[in-house]
Order: structure tokens, then sequence, then C-alpha cells
């Protein structure tokens, strides 16, 4: 990225065909929600990755899509209702259903995890569609 005068990385951690990264907070996001076993981001794999961008002056920049693109999170069994398909909708239409008891809390413990991993970072990015 340097070398093109590029200094900001903008990661797209969480959609709705995976849910990559591994919290303390909440495991069982990535143990359900990843594509295969060793496809994930551990801490220490992210952490490894902001020090990396650091020695390059590259600031990373994490995306948490949400409210919508949340299909991932509900594939752990705890959490099986927590998004809903939009009728009508294709490909990304996985939404929070807001009504589900947890969602706003969840969220919140992904969010803050997410801020404290990347601490460094001028945002969060949440997608927001």
């Amino acid at each position: 990225m340097p070398l093109s005068k590029l200094n900001m990385l903008h990661w797209h951690l969480v959609d709705d065909e995976s849910f990559p990264v591994e919290l303390g907070s909440h495991p069982e996001l990535s143990q359900f929600g990843k594509y295969k076993a060793n496809q994930i981001y551990t801490v220490q794999n992210i952490k490894d990755l902001i020090k990396v961008a650091e020695l390059n002056a590259v600031k990373i920049i994490p995306e948490v899509d949400t409210p919508a693109h949340v299909r991932s999170w509900g594939l752990a069994p705890q959490w099986k209702n927590i998004s809903i398909k939009c009728n009508g909708g294709t490909g990304y239409n996985g939404q929070f259903d807001i009504t589900q008891k947890g969602v706003f809390e969840l969220a919140q413990d992904v969010i803050k995890e997410i801020d404290n991993l990347f601490k460094d970072s001028p945002y969060i990015h949440l997608g927001g569609d």
C-alpha cells in the first residue's frame, strides 16, 4: 500500500456469508459463522495485521456490516432468530430482527470488542444498509 501512496485500509470484516472474526465476547459467531475451520481471524491475527499496518503508516478502518448483511450472525444456534429475510430480496438481505431479545446487546458487544481491537482507528464503519 505505501508504494501506491495509500494509507487507509477499509477492512470489511463480516457480512451475510461469513463471520470470520473470533471474538472473546461471542466466540459462537465465528464458530458457526466462518466458512471453514482455517478461514478465521484470531485476535492475534488482527493485532499482527494492525502492527504491520502501523509499521507501514497505514490505518485500518474496520467494517462490521450492520443492521443488514447479518445472516452469518444467525448461524449460531443461540442467535438463529436474529435476522430476517426481506421479502422479494435477493442476495444480501439478512436484516437484524429488532423485535428479538438480545439483538441490541449482541450488536453492542461486537462493536465494543471491535472498537477495542482497533483502538487507533479513527472510525468503525457499520455499512448502514
